[in-house]
């Protein structure tokens, strides 16, 4: 576990974002708090680090308790993000639970968005490479954090990401 300097820990619902591919579907959007429910215990940090802080969400380390069914990118470390405004004065307050909720379906709908579009992006340079030869230019290999939504039981609203580390190994 990520060593955290004020733990919270909270009973939560997760509901895990499926990555979708391109369709008719895709247009209609998806209901993300009527996805499949597993249920775990989040521990976070909630401490609020300046760095750490976005133009809307801050970052927090936490940790989901492991149990078989969450999937291994969402179990154990893992980044939680908060949404937030500047009160008067430049302070970091949190929204009332039910505005929470709909900006953190607002986050999750845009990185499903951004995973299709990504899917299509790679999908149309295949398309090329069949029909023209090698794609010209540097094409990066690139993807998108695992995420779910989690929801306390008091309602309180987080999105949860796989940890990716900052850590870079030395080069031997």
């Amino acid at each position: 576990m990520l060593t955290c300097y004020t733990a919270t820990s909270f009973s939560v619902t997760l509901r895990v974002i499926p990555t979708r591919q391109w369709s008719a579907e895709a247009l209609t959007g998806v209901d993300f708090l009527s996805l499949p429910s597993i249920h775990s215990r989040l521990d976070v940090d909630v401490k609020i680090d300046p760095a750490l802080k976005g133009a809307f969400k801050t970052a927090h380390s936490g940790f989901t308790t492991p149990n078989g069914v969450l999937p291994s990118l969402l179990s154990g470390n893992v980044c939680v993000k908060q949404v937030y405004f500047l009160g008067p004065g430049g302070g970091v307050k949190r929204y009332p639970v039910t505005e929470e909720k709909i900006y953190i379906q607002s986050q999750v709908g845009c990185l499903d968005w951004a995973r299709i579009l990504l899917d299509l992006t790679y999908e149309f340079i295949k398309d090329y490479e069949e029909g023209h030869g090698y794609f010209p230019g540097t094409i990066p290999a690139l993807c998108f954090v695992e995420a779910a939504i989690a929801e306390s039981d008091g309602g309180k609203s987080f999105l949860i990401e796989e940890w990716i580390s900052t850590v870079i190994a030395p080069h031997h």
